[in-house]
């Protein structure tokens, strides 16, 4: 079975450890082997390993990208703006120094955003990442995939 992707825009968020966790024993296609994933700098590159010899290993094959950030998340929701909620409309003196300090932790997200040649690149092995790439926008916190794509039989 092969494939094309003719267009694709993403929106995708999901935390890097999510990402990781996901290729720790992930069901790849068939013509796909394995995935070398690399990260360079703030960037994530998720790249296809070929399962036979008929791609030369000079062919770059296809590989996904992503641009890695880091997003406060906190345990609690903060309250209605400094100091807790209103009690009023008048000045709240002092509640200021009163504020609890939120638990908070820093999360690394992997963000897949932008079209088919930012997201999905090289055309060998294109339709098997973008299958791929479908796999983790099931497990995404926040964003779209949108894509239109054509499979051979």
């Amino acid at each position: 079975m092969t494939g094309r992707v003719y267009k694709l825009h993403s929106t995708l968020e999901l935390p890097l450890e999510d990402v990781h966790d996901h290729f720790d024993d992930p069901e790849l296609p068939d013509s796909v082997d394995d995935v070398d994933i690399t990260r360079r700098n703030n960037t994530l590159i998720i790249s296809a390993v070929p399962s036979d010899d008929s791609i030369s290993k000079y062919t770059p094959t296809a590989q996904l990208k992503a641009s890695v950030t880091e997003n406060r998340v906190y345990e609690e929701e903060p309250e209605d703006g400094p100091g807790g909620p209103s009690r009023g409309g008048g000045p709240q003196w002092g509640t200021l120094e009163e504020e609890e300090e939120i638990e908070s932790e820093l999360v690394e997200y992997a963000c897949f955003k932008g079209d088919r040649e930012t997201v999905l690149q090289n055309t060998a092995l294109q339709y098997e990442m973008f299958e791929v790439l479908c796999a983790i926008a099931r497990q995404a916190e926040k964003g779209a995939l949108t894509a239109v794509a054509a499979r051979d039989e």
